[in-house]
């Protein structure tokens, strides 16, 4: 998933001095403030949802090591924490994410 980064920029110029009086520098600092507050909130907004995609990866990533712990643990007969040192030991050697080497071993179960 991909996100839009918010970024921004406001130039004012003239071709005379003192083209902007006090009132217009007031009403330009009411502007810009305002923008500013809402590239601040854009941005918050997209590290929130980064969070939450994040988490729910987490979640479904969980659940698949855990089935894949169990299947390990059944064939092997060895304790919770064999099989999981069974999983991270062919991810590292295969220099694979976790979730993805606990996906294949189910996959394997599946079309065994």
């Amino acid at each position: 998933m991909r996100f839009a980064a918010y970024v921004g920029s406001l130039n004012l110029h003239s071709l005379t001095p003192d083209a902007f009086d006090p009132f217009d520098e007031g009403l330009m600092r009411l502007v810009t403030t305002a923008a500013c507050a809402i590239i601040a909130d854009a941005r918050k907004r997209q590290h929130s949802q980064e969070q939450v995609h994040n988490m729910e990866q987490a979640l479904v990533s969980r659940a698949v090591i855990e089935q894949a712990k169990g299947v390990l643990m059944a064939v092997h007969g060895c304790t919770e924490q064999e099989a999981f040192t069974m999983l991270v030991e062919r991810s590292q050697h295969q220099n694979v994410k976790l979730r993805d080497v606990a996906r294949t071993l189910l996959s394997s179960i599946k079309n065994s």
